[in-house]
């Protein structure tokens, strides 16, 4: 499968059909700006097919200065090719973390999402613990985070 990676438009977030309740909810809460458009295009990327079909949003929110929260939209699609996935994504953290020289980079999972927690195994994150009732729907979440040594 051809396909490519770019800077993520705010447009992209309401791209992909969402299964999660709370990340539908959270991105119909996020406004769109100037600032949240050129937060998305300076720490996201998009993945699209040739046809310029949305497969996944990935990105860095910058919480302060040195702590960054990971996070994924991911369509079943681009499920289909885990490799490719996780490759581009780890590189794409690596670059964001060398950049704005990040020493904490953490990411959710909703609890019992198999595939989202093999990836952010893979990527490379340690599990820190699960945080009840996380969210606006009060669905459990496991937490991980990627620490950097100085």
């Amino acid at each position: 499968m051809a396909a490519q990676w770019r800077e993520t438009r705010f447009e992209d977030l309401g791209a992909i059909p969402l299964q999660i309740a709370q990340l539908d909810q959270q991105i119909e809460m996020m406004e769109d700006t100037p600032g949240n458009r050129e937060c998305l295009a300076r720490n996201a990327r998009t993945w699209e097919d040739d046809s310029g079909k949305v497969l996944a949003v990935l990105g860095v929110w910058t919480l302060w200065d040195g702590v960054g929260q990971a996070w994924a939209l991911v369509s079943g699609e681009a499920l289909r090719y885990p490799v490719v996935l996780g490759r581009a994504t780890k590189a794409f953290l690596a670059e964001i973390i060398e950049r704005d020289e990040l020493w904490r980079v953490q990411a959710t999972v909703e609890c019992g999402h198999r595939s989202g927690r093999r990836l952010i195994l893979w990527l490379g994150f340690q599990y820190e613990g699960t945080m009840g009732g996380y969210g606006p729907t009060g669905l459990d979440h496991d937490l991980y985070s990627i620490v950097r040594d100085f």
